[in-house]
């Protein structure tokens, strides 16, 4: 990728996270932007260095893990990227390439106290423990998502809860659901082994 490709890939992947129209797949990444708007962008230097370091997976997978690690996607600001972008892309890089692993670790430690059933259900519209436990940093956002994806309880909180602290996560699931890569029989079949 060239530098100009790089600057419209995190364009189009912050509309992505903070759009609920645009979709990254559905446009693949395609999205306005003249060489003239990169050419008066003040970080331009950035998007020159990621485009020299980085394949074009990476740079998609450094935007992403980026993004993901916000609790509110669309506030990321490019400033923050260039900060701390590294440090969250190694991190991220990281927790996927033992995945398998970690969500199984993160998964014993939450199910040590209270069964998985009870972590997950609902009490009126108060959030389920499972959804307190990832807001206070105990379950990370990776193990989070496999955990929703595999029981199949976003559409039930997504009826439950209407609240803006839930519409931002379901939404931030919804929107990292096609750049996941895993194999969800694999982390069922973890799921199975602590639900007694």
């Amino acid at each position: 990728m060239n530098p100009y490709e790089v600057y419209v890939t995190y364009l189009a992947l912050k509309r992505h996270f903070s759009s609920d129209s645009y979709d990254f797949f559905k446009y693949q990444g395609k999205i306005r932007c003249s060489m003239e708007t990169f050419k008066k962008s003040k970080d331009r230097f950035f998007f020159e260095k990621l485009s020299r370091k980085k394949k074009p997976q990476e740079v998609i997978d450094f935007f992403v893990s980026n993004f993901i690690a916000m609790d509110n996607p669309s506030s990321l600001w490019i400033g923050d990227i260039i900060k701390k972008g590294e440090a969250i892309y190694i991190e991220s890089k990281r927790i996927r390439e033992s995945m398998s692993y970690i969500f199984e670790q993160d998964l014993k430690s939450i199910v040590e106290t209270q069964h998985l059933y009870d972590l997950i259900k609902t009490e009126g519209t108060k959030h389920s423990k499972i959804i307190k436990l990832h807001l206070n940093n105990t379950l990370r956002f990776e193990s989070f998502f496999i955990l929703v994806e595999c029981l199949n309880i976003q559409n039930q909180y997504d009826k439950t809860y209407t609240d803006p602290i839930w519409s931002a996560i379901s939404k931030k699931i919804s929107k990292y659901r096609n750049f996941f890569r895993g194999d969800y029989n694999k982390y069922k079949s973890i799921i199975r082994k602590y639900i007694p």
